[in-house]
């Protein structure tokens, strides 16, 4: 309990997740706009989807960006699908559905 206090006054105060790394709000802002990045370039559409997948519950509320997000997992449930990885599909289709029912939440 005392490192831990120790390790984040080392750090300015910054909390961090498991005593060490970069705090929950700032993997999370890192992996969206990663995703977004991602997302510009049809090449990487499976990479995307995956990094969207991590953060698209709690962390994307604009209407337009969800619908893109929606079309994105198709897209890449598409290509699990022909290189036979059915689980994967399965998980894109269904974050599908969700990014499409989820009410945006007020700030």
């Amino acid at each position: 309990m005392q490192r831990g206090a120790a390790q984040r006054r080392a750090r300015g105060g910054q909390d961090v997740a498991g005593g060490g790394g970069i705090s929950g709000q700032v993997r999370r802002d890192t992996e969206l706009a990663l995703a977004r990045h991602l997302a510009r370039r049809p090449e990487f559409v499976a990479a995307a989807a995956q990094q969207y997948l991590r953060v698209a519950a709690d962390a994307v509320h604009a209407v337009d960006e969800r619908r893109r997000m929606g079309a994105l997992f198709r897209r890449a449930a598409v290509e699990a699908v022909v290189l036979g990885d059915f689980a994967l599909a399965e998980r894109f289709l269904t974050a599908t559905l969700t990014a499409g029912t989820r009410r945006p939440s007020s700030p």
